[in-house]
């Protein structure tokens, strides 16, 4: 799965080269896309991106969700709206059939996505590396915020200095902030 914007499909072009050569699509995502208004990060319109990478990728979602690639309605680039994106996207891939997934995103909306981010939508974690992977599960099946946790292993394959958290960062009030920005301890 893929932000629908061309550098991700890109990506999931290299990265997940023999499946793709096994003939699985990109399952394209609106959900996923960057948190800003950049022309480098709003979508190309349907038939641009079908003329670059016919039958490589999976639209079907794109119908859905209005706007996505002008940045209007739910995905406005103000703080409430990338929060409230980032929730349904992870109740999206929450509800999947699968297993596991593996979702190329961005950078910035990635602190959205983990909940790494104060009430205003300021990063609160250094900026995610180009390519850089993590690894997450879910806190539980019925969380309305769709919680989650990055894993001790994706932990263990950071930086020195980031392996001591436990995948949440503490809010102001002095508790444990969920993926959505809310505090859900004190």
């Amino acid at each position: 799965m893929a932000s629908p914007l061309k550098r991700t499909i890109q990506t999931c072009q290299i990265v997940f080269a023999p499946v793709v050569k096994r003939g699985q699509t990109i399952l394209l995502i609106p959900l996923a896309e960057e948190s800003s208004s950049e022309p480098m990060d709003t979508g190309s319109d349907e038939s641009s991106l079908r003329e670059a990478y016919g039958d490589l990728i999976d639209m079907r979602h794109l119908k859905d969700f209005a706007g996505w690639n002008d940045n209007s309605g739910e995905f406005k680039v103000d703080t409430k709206s990338l929060i409230a994106r980032a929730r349904k996207l992870r109740e999206f891939l929450r509800a999947r059939p699968e297993k596991n997934v593996a979702l190329v995103s961005h950078g910035s909306f990635a602190h959205f996505i983990v909940g790494n981010i104060d009430h205003e939508g300021s990063e609160v974690t250094r900026m995610w590396d180009n390519a850089e992977y993590r690894s997450f599960t879910f806190l539980s099946e019925d969380d309305n915020e769709c919680q989650m946790r990055e894993t001790d292993e994706s932990k263990g394959n950071r930086r020195d200095i980031e392996k001591k958290s436990d995948g949440y960062v503490l809010s102001p009030e002095g508790g444990r902030r969920g993926s959505a920005g809310d505090v859900i301890s004190p």
